[in-house]
């Protein structure tokens, strides 16, 4: 059964209200004050991630360009919030590795997404 008119008028002007999502101003606000609370090694590393997503996000959404010099309403503000939160959670700067070790990860690694053994050519 098919969404009511009224409730699919709904979810569009939501949607509306949210996309385009505006890049962040990381210099003042919410988000200032949040991303203060994450060590400064991880910060330019995360900001990448959380513009990352945005990026994906309005991708997605059809008309994903933003108006230039426009401001982000509440909503808008509350979701890119949202989005660092849940970026900053699951967030960590992985080990740097030179070449010969990454290498070496990757010649050891599983070649299959399953439990299965798969036997690889360059190093069995």
């Amino acid at each position: 059964m098919p969404p009511p008119v009224a409730a699919t008028a709904t979810r569009i002007m939501r949607q509306r209200d949210v996309f385009p999502l505006p890049m962040p101003d990381w210099s003042c606000g919410l988000l200032h004050a949040d991303l203060l609370q994450v060590s400064a090694s991880t910060r330019w590393p995360l900001k990448q991630q959380v513009e990352g997503a945005i990026r994906s996000l309005n991708d997605l959404y059809a008309e994903g360009r933003v108006p230039s010099g426009s401001s982000p309403n509440a909503v808008q503000k509350a979701s890119q919030r949202a989005i660092l939160k849940q970026v900053a959670q699951g967030f960590s700067v992985g080990p740097m590795y030179n070449f010969q070790e990454a290498a070496g990860l990757l010649l050891k690694s599983s070649l299959s997404y399953s439990k299965e053994q798969v036997s690889s050519t360059i190093c069995s």
